[in-house]
């Protein structure tokens, strides 16, 4: 069932991440929950790390609809993070259990660009994680994967940027609500 749900989640995020930001945190929160329960829990039952992931999506999900500046700085880290550990594993760069490493250094950046360049950040990190999330479900090989993760990210980038007004394309998080009314 959680193929089903990361694929959905993948094709969303990399058509309409940046239209629907409630549902880019909610994917993070889904998605970084699922990722690492199952890494740091191994034994837990699919259900159980299925029930709370959902628990992380709907938490960021409230988080965006409430708390938008600290939704924004949560969700591009955790978007940086899951997005640099996936491409590490892409290239095949052992990190031992260090994993923590690259997703630290990740979500620092994805945070500081969600924050600094609110539209591009959210374009880019949706784009680059819908289109793991797609790819990652099909098992294909390392080649494959990779030409269809840079397919798929190309095509999240077009698709979402050609909804962006021409002039003052970026916008801070205030900037986009105040655009909304």
């Amino acid at each position: 069932m959680s193929i089903a749900i990361k694929i959905f989640a993948g094709l969303a995020l990399i058509a309409f991440g940046r239209k629907i930001f409630w549902m880019f945190v909610a994917a993070v929160g889904f998605v970084a929950a699922l990722t690492y329960l199952t890494k740091l829990f191994p034994d837990a039952s699919g259900w159980t790390v299925l029930v709370i992931g959902l628990a992380g999506g709907i938490v960021g999900a409230l988080l965006a609809i409430f708390l938008q500046r600290l939704a924004v700085a949560v969700a591009g880290f955790a978007g940086g993070g899951f997005f640099l550990v996936n491409l590490v594993e892409v290239f095949h760069i052992q990190t031992g259990s260090n994993f923590w490493v690259p997703f630290m250094i990740g979500g620092i950046i994805g945070g500081v660009l969600m924050m600094l360049i609110f539209d591009w950040s959210l374009i880019i990190l949706s784009s680059g994680l819908g289109a793991f999330l797609f790819v990652q479900e099909l098992h294909l090989s390392d080649m494959m994967s990779l030409a269809a993760m840079a397919l798929l990210f190309i095509v999240g980038i077009v698709i979402q940027s050609k909804g962006m007004k021409k002039k003052g394309a970026s916008r801070t998080p205030k900037e986009a609500k105040k655009a909304k009314e």
